[in-house]
């Protein structure tokens, strides 16, 4: 039993051990600051404030991922999505469509990797997936600013950011793949909705842009024929 369950009520432990990460440890920091407070180990205070800053700076630091504009329109094709509401967007339909998925995934693990694998845009800025040339150094510059951001975590957090941000890049497990699913559908959605608004203005040959993307099994004719093709895929 963890220091935090042991003053959790017995009929609440079960509930508290479902709690999400982030909030069990910030909760945890909190209730050691709070017995600190109250006469004990000065180290352990100004550990965990030091610890609390590094969260609180990096969680300032990833608003900046508000200003970084996509290629695709929001549905009402007047303005373009940015990154942070792509990434919500996705978490609330892994929520409701997890239920589709090949193999049994964590969802939450999805949802989190979802939401962190385009936070290193803020420094290396949104690749558009046809701009071939931005493509050619687009791994390079997501690695480096990867490095950079996670880094501003404690070091727990950061091996644990890292990791999850590897393991959507590499695509190889359950949770990983279904997350890329969700990164194809989303924009193919919005799309749908807005008749290619985003796809016309940047393709010149529109032709071989449908052909590109049909050997990619990214997009059918129908958005009800894609979303049911690729959940049961999941490429």
């Amino acid at each position: 039993m963890s220091l935090m369950e042991s003053h959790i009520p017995n009929g609440m432990q079960d509930d508290a051990r479902g709690w999400q990460f982030f909030t069990i440890r910030l909760l945890h920091c909190v209730y050691l600051l709070m017995k600190v407070q109250e006469g004990g180990c000065e180290m352990e205070k100004e550990r965990l404030k030091k610890r609390l800053k590094k969260q609180m700076d990096f969680c300032l630091e990833i608003d900046k991922e508000k200003r970084i504009g996509r290629q695709t329109y929001r549905s009402d094709a007047i303005q373009k999505e940015n990154d942070a509401e792509h990434a919500w967007h996705m978490a609330v339909m892994t929520l409701l469509l997890s239920e589709y998925a090949n193999d049994k995934i964590d969802v939450l693990r999805t949802i989190s990797m979802l939401l962190i694998h385009d936070l290193v845009e803020i420094y290396a800025g949104d690749t558009y997936a046809y701009d071939e040339e931005a493509k050619k150094t687009q791994r390079q510059r997501e690695v480096n600013a990867a490095e950079k951001l996670f880094s501003m975590l404690p070091k727990d957090q950061e091996t644990f950011m890292r990791n999850l941000w590897d393991e959507f890049e590499e695509g190889a497990t359950a949770e990983s793949k279904f997350a890329h699913t969700m990164d194809n559908i989303q924009p193919t959605m919005l799309n749908a909705a807005t008749k290619g608004k985003g796809w016309v203005e940047k393709m010149h040959n529109y032709q071989k842009f449908f052909n590109e993307i049909s050997i990619q099994g990214r997009v059918l004719k129908y958005f009800g024929t894609i979303l049911f093709k690729t959940l049961l895929c999941q490429m």
